[in-house]
Order: structure tokens, then sequence, then C-alpha cells
């Protein structure tokens, strides 16, 4: 159960109120500016997220649980240690994200852009990554082991550091 409403949250971000550790889940935050707010810790499990801006965003090891990011703006954001389970990326802009060592386990990113971003040790296990652009990103490590990768960009001088799984994935893919 959230600690804030809708309006509560508004005011903090106007304010530019940390919302470190807050409760949010299944508040719906539709098209809020959260541009370079403090969300690091917070819960926001099912929340309607979708058209908001996190650019340049703390939201290291935030709970993000089955949440709606379709169509964000996360460019530049910070998700290391942050649980995306089952949460909705599509069409996102994670250009530039951290999201060293987060949890991405069985998430949608179909055509959502991760160009330049940071995803070492990231689980994708089971994720839905049709279309998804993974250009020049930092895989070390990453486990994409199940996940769907039809039509994923990647940087192809990398490819000796991408998991096996993935490796497979995109050669089938260019035969």
């Amino acid at each position: 159960m959230a600690d804030l409403s809708r309006d509560d949250v508004i005011e903090h971000v106007r304010n530019k109120v940390s919302l470190e550790h807050a409760d949010l889940s299944g508040l719906d935050l539709r098209g809020i500016d959260f541009r370079r707010v403090n969300l690091s810790g917070a819960d926001l499990s099912s929340c309607r997220l979708s058209g908001s801006v996190f650019s340049e965003t703390n939201l290291t090891r935030a709970k993000l649980y089955e949440a709606d990011l379709s169509g964000t703006n996360l460019a530049g954001a910070d998700l290391s240690r942050a649980n995306l389970q089952k949460a909705n990326l599509s069409e996102a802009n994670l250009a530039n994200v951290k999201l060293v060592n987060a949890s991405l386990r069985q998430a949608d990113l179909s055509q959502a852009d991760l160009t330049n971003s940071d995803l070492a040790h990231a689980d994708f296990h089971f994720a839905k990554c049709a279309r998804t652009d993974f250009r020049r990103a930092v895989l070390v490590e990453a486990n994409f082991s199940k996940a769907f990768l039809q039509g994923a960009l990647h940087k192809r001088r990398a490819q000796a550091h991408l998991p096996r799984r993935f490796q497979i994935a995109l050669v089938r893919r260019h035969h």
C-alpha cells in the first residue's frame, strides 16, 4: 500500500524532495517528470509509469516489479540492483542507463533502446527483447538464458563478451 497519493508525489517532485525508500506501489504516476529525483530503494511495484521521464534519476535498488514503464524516458538513469522483474519497458529509452546487477527476469524490453548502457551482471532470464537495441552496451556476465532475442541489435566486435545464449540467437538471426 502506497504511503503517498499521486498529488503528494507530484508535490514532492515539484519541490525536489527525495522519495528515497518511499512506498509508491500501485499508484498511477503516468506522465510525471521525475528527472533527477532520488528514488533509490523506492517501491514502485505495479505502478503505471508510462510516458514518465526518469532521465538522470537515481533508481538504485528500486522495486519496479510488474511496473508499466512502456514508452518512458530513462536515459542516463541509475537502476543498479533494481528489481524490474515482469516490468513492461517496451519502447522505453534506456540509452546510457546503468543496470548493473539489475533483475529484468520476464521483463518486456521489446523495441527498447539500451545503446551505451552498462548491463554488466544484469539478469534477462526469460526477458522479451524483440528488436531491442543493445549496440555499444556493456554485456559482461549478463544472463540472457531463455530470453527472446529475435531482431535484437548488438555491436559485432563485442560478441566474444556476449553470453553464449545471446551469441547463438544472434547467429541464427543472421543466417
